[in-house]
């Protein structure tokens, strides 16, 4: 998506009604208490998770992809001039945060894939089925549901510090089945939208990457006891990944430089 330098429309700020409105959005979609408030330290005042996420006097600008096949908005820290959030398309009221929203707070169901994949995607590749490790949610709770276009992080194994977000190509429950046996699947797990290093990211204060990322006390919901664990792990495919023959495993699987699936990219699940 943004693999090569987007175009971006001067920037303006948002009035304080619209940033609350913004905030309480941020907090249904991603069920995230609303307020959240997490008690500092050294006496310092209590911090106020949701205005994090979605600080006051928040900057907006349209932009376009560099061949002008995607437009969307961004939403820019006042502070730092560092992307926040962002939308695709006209008609789409999706939420995206960036890498900078996910280093201040683990609050999507996190994917894991091996260092050689993760290359890959920082050079425009979708995440593949046989790239993912593991499937993680936040804190202890169930492993959602998601339908096809729900969010994701995506972490580098053995890190829970996300390094892209993009969407699912399949349902979450069908990859949860898939990395848990056998079977030589193949095919697209992720379709990627932004990742630590594109030019989203580099139009921002380039901070340094955090060593971990805590995660945000989830809003309490209604869970099935059909919902697959907190965390499920592909040990047939950990055991592969393993082997010295990882890349070249994952050569036919991954595609490099694809234009984004705007069918995709306009559905908006939650």
């Amino acid at each position: 998506m943004f693999k090569k330098k987007h175009k971006v429309k001067p920037a303006s700020a948002l009035r304080n009604s619209e940033c609350r409105k913004f905030r309480a959005e941020v907090a249904q979609v991603f069920n995230i208490e609303q307020p959240t408030v997490e008690t500092a330290t050294d006496g310092e005042a209590p911090l106020n998770i949701a205005a994090e996420l979605v600080p006051d006097g928040l900057h907006t600008s349209k932009f376009s992809t560099n061949n002008g096949d995607v437009n969307g908005v961004v939403y820019l820290d006042p502070a730092t001039g560092d992307p926040l959030w962002f939308t695709l398309g006209k008609d789409t009221k999706q939420l995206i945060p960036t890498v900078y929203t996910l280093w201040k707070r683990r609050f999507l169901v996190s994917l894991s894939t091996p260092g050689p994949a993760m290359e890959r995607i920082q050079d425009g590749a979708d995440l593949m089925i046989p790239g993912v490790i593991s499937i993680t949610s936040i804190e202890s709770a169930s492993i959602p549901p998601l339908p096809v276009a729900s969010l994701v992080a995506i972490t580098k194994h053995g890190s829970s510090v996300p390094l892209a977000v993009g969407q699912l190509l399949l349902p979450l429950n069908d990859l949860v089945k898939v990395i848990g046996s056998e079977e030589d699947t193949k095919g697209k797990a992720v379709r990627v939208l932004h990742w630590f290093g594109d030019h989203l990211w580099d139009s921002g204060s380039k901070r340094e990457m955090p060593v971990s990322v805590p995660a945000i006390p989830q809003a309490s919901a209604e869970t099935t006891e059909t919902e697959p664990p907190a965390v499920a792990t592909g040990t047939a495919q950990d055991t592969d990944f393993a082997h010295a023959d990882l890349a070249s495993r994952l050569e036919d699987e991954l595609t490099l430089g694809e234009p984004p699936n705007e069918e995709v990219a306009n559905q908006s699940p939650q």
